[in-house]
């Protein structure tokens, strides 16, 4: 029959043996260099975006009127298309400039992505195009002009010549209190 095999002899171990060296715990040196070179490379990535974010605005324009522009339905006339053509330049020589107002940039990009969307399944309409003209032309004419309000004349042009302290009185609410305490306590002041 079959014999147990006998159990393997136990070695005591050795006072004088290298002990396995524990594992430090963390992240190893190669994941940590791999982390800060990405966190360089993103530095960079975002210093070279603002530098060039006119440039990139700009490109994508461009792009987004190659599409609208391909799409573009046969109703639309010569005229509107020169129109397009000029708006898309007003627009892209105000954001060279740099004067651009965020409100319009806002309501141009969602415009120009709501066309975008509809050009690869030529769905752009005649009023769609007309529309993003209107867009362009806004942001490509600025914001719009508020004609100057006329400087106040001062006191010395109108010919007033009552004091400081009563010409506002009663202009605001609880300002003739005001008035009248102040002129109790300068004649208080003055009498003693």
């Amino acid at each position: 029959m079959n014999e147990p095999s006998p159990a393997p002899p136990i070695v005591p171990p050795r006072p004088f043996d290298d002990a396995p060296r524990a594992t430090p715990g963390g992240c190893g040196r190669p994941v940590l260099i791999g982390c800060g070179l990405a966190a360089i490379l993103l530095g960079i990535g975002a210093i070279v975006f603002v530098l060039k974010a006119k440039s990139l605005l700009i490109y994508t324009m461009e792009q987004l009127k190659g599409q609208v522009v391909a799409a573009m339905p046969a109703e639309v006339t010569d005229a509107e298309r020169a129109r397009l053509d000029s708006a898309f330049a007003a627009a892209a020589a105000r954001i060279r400039t740099g004067e651009i107002d965020p409100a319009a940039l806002q309501s141009l990009q969602g415009k120009l992505m709501a066309v975008a969307e509809k050009a690869p399944r030529r769905a752009v309409s005649r009023e769609d195009v007309l529309e993003l003209t209107e867009a362009l032309e806004r942001f490509g004419s600025g914001p719009a002009a508020e004609p100057a309000a006329p400087p106040a004349a001062s006191p010395e042009e109108k010919g007033d010549d009552s004091p400081p302290l009563a010409r506002g009185a009663g202009t605001e609410p609880g300002a003739s209190r005001t008035v009248a305490r102040a002129r109790t306590t300068t004649q208080g002041a003055s009498s003693t």
